[in-house]
């Protein structure tokens, strides 16, 4: 599937020319982890395989779920995506912040 045209990854040279994050924005990228370029080739699973929205809280009980990284495309055209992503000596008041700061402008979340 093509990407539309007025969607990029990143910045465009407009947006970065305008943006106050500019001194802060790195175009390389560090290299995937091999799990998640192996769920990539892997291709979109059963979307049943995932946890449903409802269900988040249970993501923190220990063990694994069917699907730990990997994305899957549901009936309604929603498409849900998992990483797992191991964060040693990240606190709770670091995962705030980043969520909040990250989320309330879309230049941000780039």
């Amino acid at each position: 599937m093509k990407m539309p045209s007025h969607l990029h990854l990143g910045y465009s040279s407009t947006e970065l020319a305008q943006s106050p994050y500019a001194a802060f924005y790195r175009d390389e990228f560090a290299p995937l982890p091999e799990h998640v370029k192996d769920a990539l080739l892997s291709g979109g699973q059963a979307f049943e395989l995932f946890p449903l929205v409802s269900e988040a809280p249970r993501l923190q009980e220990r063990g694994y779920w069917p699907i730990e990284t990997g994305y899957g495309l549901g009936p309604d055209g929603s498409v849900q995506v998992f990483v797992l992503t191991h964060m040693p000596k990240v606190t709770p008041v670091m995962w705030d912040w980043w969520f909040a700061w990250h989320g309330s402008e879309s230049q941000r979340y780039k």
